[in-house]
């Protein structure tokens, strides 16, 4: 026997979200993302199932309260700031907007290594510089920054950001360069980044940023 499932988050008299999933079997599911919003609110989540048995249709309607939490990390770091190179004692400093709750933990990784760490305590949106040498030798080098924040046993990432610089002045120009934002939060691993620079190896000279972001 299989139902239909009709979803619907509210916000007082506010319709949120709705969404219905057709052909669902008896079971037990995960929760879907909610629609983001900064901080923790209220929120009232119905759900209304139906089925047919015998001909008829049969419903019933389920009520919760929903706690909401967001968490969201924005950089206006320009990626042509770092296709020209940077000299080995550059300090390569990347601003930063973080907006949520609680205690946030920013992560900035250097070539797929984590390289440091910051704690934002405040709530509401705070902006600051995340610092790094620019690199030990000459070539290609990526950042990537994520925001966390742990409320209770559940652990909330913010979107991720990545791009790449240089290291070294060339004659060689123009250089490629990526700058991309992923929904999950996923940071690159050092073999990841190094089957990219690969890939762009192979790609026309040209720099260029991708403004799109990447589930």
């Amino acid at each position: 026997m299989r139902a239909t499932i009709h979803l619907t988050i509210r916000r007082g008299a506010t319709q949120l979200l709705e969404q219905t999933i057709p052909d669902v079997s008896a079971g037990t599911y995960p929760w879907i993302s909610p629609p983001p919003h900064h901080g923790r609110d209220g929120r009232r989540a119905d759900t209304r199932h139906g089925h047919q048995r015998r001909g008829k249709t049969r419903k019933r309607t389920i009520a919760t309260s929903v706690a909401v939490y967001a968490l969201a990390l924005n950089s206006s770091y320009s990626l042509s700031s770092g296709l020209p190179g940077y000299t080995t004692s550059d300090i390569l400093a990347i601003p930063y907007a973080v907006t949520g709750v609680g205690n946030k933990t920013i992560t900035l990784y250097i070539d797929g290594v984590s390289y440091s760490v910051q704690s934002v305590t405040r709530a509401g949106t705070t902006t600051a510089p995340s610092s790094a040498t620019a690199g030990a030798h000459e070539g290609r080098h990526t950042a990537q920054l994520i925001a966390e924040l742990t409320i209770g046993a559940k652990e909330i990432r913010s979107e991720s950001i990545y791009f790449d610089y240089f290291v070294g002045k060339t004659e060689d120009l123009p250089r490629i360069g990526v700058m991309l934002r992923r929904h999950d939060g996923h940071i690159l691993s050092p073999k990841s980044i190094l089957s990219l620079a690969s890939t762009l190896s192979s790609l026309p000279a040209t720099a260029f940023t991708m403004p799109s972001t990447i589930p």
